[in-house]
């Protein structure tokens, strides 16, 4: 069931958009990985970077009264995966490859910092 919030299709996308966006963003990179394109390291490089600062972020003061043990866990693990999939993107093979710009890593800088900002304006951290 959908809370008051979530019942029409405009306050659906308000509310929930990041959780269609992220996922379908990593999907999509998946799939451009597939097809050895340049877009698929772009988009790799802005979900990990964006989900690796918010799982940091979700540690803040303000959050404490939420926070388990397994929680904690699992946003370690997951932190871990995130971090890992940077470095793999990171690495010399992977930037000879896709050879980014200035520009590539201002797009990059720019949109992950659009996405965090967006999660912090829905107090999602």
């Amino acid at each position: 069931p959908l809370t008051g919030q979530l019942r029409s299709f405009s306050n659906f996308m308000v509310y929930a958009h990041l959780n269609l966006l992220i996922p379908a963003a990593e999907i999509i990179a998946g799939l451009f990985f597939l097809l050895r394109n340049r877009s698929a390291w772009m988009l790799g490089m802005i979900v990990a970077l964006s989900k690796l600062i918010s799982l940091v972020m979700f540690f803040s003061p303000g959050m404490a009264e939420f926070l388990n043990p397994g929680l904690i866990v699992a946003c370690i693990i997951f932190a871990a995966i995130y971090l890992g999939l940077l470095a793999l993107l990171l690495s010399k093979p992977m930037r000879n490859k896709y050879a980014p710009t200035t520009n590539t890593w201002m797009l990059i800088i720019g949109i992950a910092l659009i996405i965090l900002a967006d999660t912090m304006r829905m107090g999602r951290i």
